[in-house]
C-alpha cells in the first residue's frame, strides 16, 4: 500500500518531533560539566594484627595501637553516563603503634640479674593511588547524589621504627630503622554528595577495604603492613 505524499510528510514530522524530544531529554540527563573534584578527610579503624603478634609473641612486649588512623583523600570523578562514573584518587593513610618491651639480663647460670625496659614505636604511612567505579542510582542531576562503588589501589608504603631504651646503658639513645614497601588493595564504598551552594557540594563516604601495603615488594619473613579496615571521611566536592 503506497502512502500519499502528505501522509508521508506527517509521519516524518512526527518522527522528527519524537527524535527532538528524546535528544533534549538525553541532554537534560547528561549535561556537560558534571564531573567532580573532591577533598575528604577522616579516620579509620585498622587492626594490624600481624604487628600485634610480632610485638607480643616475638618481642615479648605489650602492644598498643592508636584506636583510629587518619585518612586524607583527593579524588577526580568523571561521569561516563547519567548514572555511571569512574574516579581517580590519591590518598594518605597513617597510623601509629608502640610496644613496651621488658628484657631480662641473665648470667651464665640462667639467673636474672636485671630487667631492662625499652619501648618500640612504629609510624605507618602509605600513599595509595587508586581507580574506582561509582554508580549513582538516582542519576547525576539531583541536589542529593547517593552512590556506591568499588575499585583497587597501588600502595606506596613507609614504616619508621624507633627503639628507646628506658633503663640500662645509654638509656636515652634511640635506635632508628625504616622500610619502604609497595603493595595493593581492594575497596568498596557507599557515599553521598549534597549541594551546599551552586557547584559546591558536601560529601561523605564510608569505605571497607583489604589493603596489603607491602604485598608486592616485601620478603617472606617481613611483617606484613596491612591497612585493612573501615574508614569514614567527609569533605567538599566542586562540580566542573
Amino acid at each position: 500500500m503506497k502512502l500519499s505524499r502528505s501522509l508521508q510528510l506527517r509521519i516524518l514530522t512526527i518522527l522528527a518531533a519524537i527524535l527532538c524530544v528524546t535528544a533534549s531529554n538525553g541532554a537534560a540527563q547528561k549535561p556537560f560539566g558534571q564531573n567532580f573534584i573532591s577533598i575528604n578527610a577522616g579516620t579509620g579503624y585498622m587492626p594490624m594484627g600481624d604487628w600485634r603478634e610480632f610485638a607480643e609473641d616475638i618481642l615479648g612486649g605489650y602492644y598498643h595501637r592508636d584506636q583510629f588512623g587518619s585518612n586524607l583523600d583527593m579524588r577526580l570523578t568523571f561521569f561516563l553516563g547519567f548514572k555511571h562514573a569512574v574516579s581517580l584518587n590519591i590518598e594518605r593513610v597513617a597510623v601509629f603503634s608502640s610496644a613496651a618491651i621488658p628484657t631480662a639480663i641473665v648470667d651464665l647460670n640462667g639467673d636474672t640479674l636485671d630487667i631492662e625496659a625499652s619501648t618500640a614505636e612504629w609510624h605507618f604511612r602509605s600513599m595509595p593511588v587508586g581507580l574506582s567505579y561509582e554508580y549513582y542510582p538516582r542519576g547525576n542531576d539531583r541536589t542529593v547524589l547517593p552512590y556506591i562503588g568499588g575499585g583497587f589501589s597501588y600502595y606506596f608504603t613507609n614504616v619508621k621504627a624507633q627503639l628507646n631504651k628506658l633503663t640500662g646503658p645509654d638509656p636515652l639513645l634511640p635506635v632508628y630503622d625504616e622500610r619502604e614497601e609497595k603493595g595493593y588493595g581492594l575497596h568498596i564504598f557507599a557515599g553521598v554528595k549534597a549541594v551546599l551552594h551552586n557547584k559546591l557540594y558536601f560529601e561523605s563516604r564510608l569505605r571497607a577495604r583489604y589493603a596489603d601495603g607491602s604485598g608486592i615488594s616485601s620478603e617472606s619473613d617481613d611483617v606484613k603492613i596491612e591497612f585493612t579496615g573501615i574508614d569514614l571521611t567527609a569533605g567538599l566536592a566542586w562540580r566542573f
